[in-house]
């Protein structure tokens, strides 16, 4: 591999300079890894010479645009954005794998009681949002699951539809006892949850928006144990990383401004009809 990179890359002019550790290549200022030439080279099904040439084009074609001031136009900027947000999910699920096997508190048996407001046309995201947040200041401290329900239906909403239920115990994948299954953006946000009558934040789901309370947490017996890990550990992996991804997000939307104009819903309705 080295050799291929000292035959597949030329220098740079002004005379030789060393490659980073783990680099077969530099074009520019940017080093080419060998790991990244093996992943490209297995991907196209190519020899490992061929997979080089094709990086070092696609890093000269790179310096190329950005001296055309391609990459500052939108779609480019956009198919960046994307691509390294592509990468910190990769790396959200691998820290999440790399946790080893399920612990025994994360094979436990949920008991939860919630209010939803659920989506309709009748009101827009926001009002409904602010509405699910009005029911969650109401419901804070609550005592119990009867507490919890008396507040919860007590906040007015005569435009929208709330629906405040216990639901049927349920696991890391969302299977609940009585049948059926919970949506998984629900069932981490349940997870998240440690204590008797610890609240949840407001939760968005195709459904809706809800407020989540704990009732019971409970672990499976010993002798399950060892089948509940191998049954459940991808959906543990995959609530591990669902959790990860939502306190990241939560603490960049805290740091940075995120605005959505005034008549971003008519205009996206536009592109929908357009595209249909």
């Amino acid at each position: 591999m080295a050799t291929i990179g000292g035959c597949g890359a030329d220098r740079p002019r002004g005379g030789p300079s060393a490659l980073r550790a783990g680099d077969v290549a530099r074009v520019g200022d940017l080093g080419i890894p060998g790991s990244l030439v093996g992943s490209v080279a297995r991907a196209r099904a190519v020899g490992t010479r061929d997979a080089l040439g094709a990086l070092v084009e696609d890093a000269l074609l790179a310096n190329a645009a950005r001296e055309r001031g391609i990459e500052t136009t939108g779609g480019v900027r956009w198919a960046r954005a994307a691509a390294l947000s592509r990468r910190v999910l990769e790396q959200i699920r691998r820290d999440a794998r790399e946790k080893g096997p399920p612990s025994d508190d994360e094979l436990a048996t949920l008991a939860v009681v919630h209010a939803v407001v659920i989506r309709s046309t009748i009101l827009t995201d926001g009002e409904a949002s602010t509405l699910a947040s009005a029911i969650r200041d109401a419901v804070l401290g609550s005592h119990g699951e009867s507490d919890f329900e008396r507040r919860a239906s007590a906040v007015p909403h005569s435009n929208a539809r709330v629906v405040v239920e216990r639901l049927s115990p349920f696991t890391a994948d969302g299977a609940m006892a009585g049948g059926g299954g919970l949506d998984p953006t629900f069932v981490a946000a349940a997870f998240a949850l440690r204590l008797p009558n610890e609240m949840s934040p407001v939760v968005e789901t195709p459904f809706g928006w809800h407020v989540i309370m704990l009732i019971e947490r409970r672990t499976p017996e010993a002798d399950t144990l060892k089948q509940r890990r191998d049954d459940l550990a991808a959906a543990v992996t995959a609530v591990r990383a669902r959790t990860a991804q939502k306190q990241l997000i939560d603490s960049w939307r805290a740091r940075q401004r995120v605005e959505v104009t005034g008549p971003a819903a008519a205009l996206m309705a536009a592109v929908q009809a357009e595209s249909e």
